[in-house]
């Protein structure tokens, strides 16, 4: 009796052992699957290696470099000028023009060599070429991403709609998350300021100076402005990977809108 006891002991034990092996198998699998898909989209199938050629690179990146100079300039000119009460030297102002001309002619260049060197290259996806040379061709490069993502779930045998509407859910909700708890600081912050704003208004908003009114009014449009640029800014860059879940998964909704005979 003792030992059938044991034997049945060990057999639960074993079949545990299999089923918690199985059960980590396949969440590693599904991890492995959703890094492959984010591999993908982005650095398999990025917007240089799909609608840049070696020409529309060189371009860019003297248009950044020119950029990137011509801020510098503009900076160290502000300081010196709000801070040392120095006037910038007079070439100054043909070096910002001619920064800000090259930087604009290796933009358009940029957007001529990729829209040619697409055209050789995705002959079929033609017709999606914009003829507004700085528009960098989104949607051929959506389309790309869409055929290499199907092909992958093709060949992984995860073309079922439950398991495309699994992943959508999955990214959808990593999106939402990352969103929550980057903006969770500003919103903490904006609270705490808010009221001091308030008061500063309040004090210094005189109705009888019509003047001074007309001038905060011109004051708030621009600052409203500006923090309107600075939150799409904050938003490229610090939720970049929010934004890239969400692309994985309007990528995933548009497979699966594919006609059935596709999965096939």
């Amino acid at each position: 009796m003792i030992k059938n006891s044991r034997t049945v002991r060990n057999r639960s034990r074993s079949r545990n052992r299999i089923s918690v092996s199985d059960g980590t198998k396949h969440s590693v699998t599904d991890q492995k699957l959703k890094q492959k898909l984010y591999k993908i989209c982005f650095k398999e199938n990025s917007r240089r290696s799909v609608l840049l050629d070696k020409r529309a690179i060189a371009f860019e990146v003297i248009a950044i470099s020119a950029l990137s100079t011509l801020i510098i300039f503009v900076m160290q000119s502000t300081i010196n000028i709000a801070v040392k009460n120095v006037d910038p030297p007079t070439y100054y102002g043909l070096a910002f023009a001619g920064l800000l001309l090259i930087a604009i002619l290796c933009l358009i260049g940029t957007g001529v060599s990729s829209n040619l060197y697409v055209k050789r290259k995705y002959s079929d996806l033609s017709f999606l070429v914009s003829r507004f040379s700085i528009n960098f061709n989104t949607d051929i490069l959506f389309s790309v991403r869409c055929d290499a993502v199907y092909e992958f779930l093709k060949n992984e045998s995860k073309l079922d709609c439950d398991h495309i509407d699994y992943l959508i859910g999955h990214y959808t909700e990593r999106s939402e998350t990352i969103r929550k708890q980057k903006w969770l600081p500003f919103a903490i912050l904006s609270a705490f300021l808010f009221p001091f704003w308030n008061v500063t208004v309040s004090k210094t908003l005189n109705w009888s100076d019509f003047g001074t009114n007309i001038l905060l009014f011109i004051f708030a449009i621009l600052l409203s402005s500006c923090m309107w640029i600075w939150r799409r800014n904050i938003e490229s860059t610090l939720f970049s990977k929010s934004n890239n879940y969400l692309y994985i998964a309007s990528i995933l909704r548009t497979i699966k809108s594919y006609p059935k005979r596709r999965y096939e």
